[in-house]
C-alpha cells in the first residue's frame, strides 16, 4: 500500500470510531419519577423528598430530589436539574424544611429575600427525615415512568 492510502484508512477508521461512540450515553442511565406524599391521608405541601442511592443493593450514582407542591405531588431532578433519578434502589427521606429563621438574621436573610415559604404545620414525622431510620425503600426501573405514592402516618 502507498503511504496516502495508509492515511485514508487511518483517518476513515478514527472517524467511524468517534460516530459509533457518540451513539453511546454518557454517565449513568437515569428514570423519570414523580409521586405525591401525603399525610395521613392530606397532601403533604412543601416538603422535602431526597432518593439516596443504597450502596448495600449496589446502586450508585448522586441523589435526586424535590419539594412537594400544594397538592403533595413531586417530580425529581438530580444534579444540573436532570430529571428523574439513576435506575438502582433508593432509601428515601421526607422531611419538613427548616425554619427560614434558621439561616437570617431578625431583618430577614442576608440576600433581601424572603426565604422558601415553611408549609403550614408540618405533620411528617422526624424518622422520616434521618437516612438511618427511615424505612421508605423504591426501586427506579429504566425505561419507565416511576410513580411512588408515599402515605405517611403522623405521630
Amino acid at each position: 500500500m502507498k503511504r496516502p492510502d495508509v492515511m485514508i484508512l487511518l483517518t476513515a477508521a478514527a472517524c467511524l470510531l468517534t460516530l459509533v461512540g457518540c451513539g453511546k450515553p454518557q454517565g449513568p442511565e437515569y428514570a423519570k419519577v414523580s409521586g405525591t406524599v401525603t399525610v395521613d391521608g392530606q397532601p403533604a405541601a412543601g416538603v422535602n423528598v431526597t432518593f439516596h442511592p443504597d450502596a448495600t443493593k449496589g446502586t450508585k450514582g448522586p441523589v435526586s430530589a424535590a419539594t412537594t407542591d400544594d397538592q403533595g405531588k413531586f417530580v425529581l431532578h438530580g444534579p444540573g436539574g436532570k430529571e428523574g433519578a439513576v435506575v438502582g434502589w433508593y432509601k428515601v427521606t421526607v422531611e419538613c424544611p427548616p425554619d427560614p429563621g434558621m439561616f437570617s438574621s431578625p431583618s430577614g436573610p442576608s440576600d433581601g429575600s424572603k426565604g422558601p415559604p415553611k408549609p403550614k404545620d408540618c405533620k411528617v414525622p422526624k424518622k422520616y427525615g434521618d437516612i438511618t431510620k427511615t424505612d421508605l425503600t423504591f426501586e427506579v426501573k429504566a425505561g419507565q415512568e416511576n410513580t411512588f405514592n408515599i402515605e405517611l402516618k403522623s405521630e
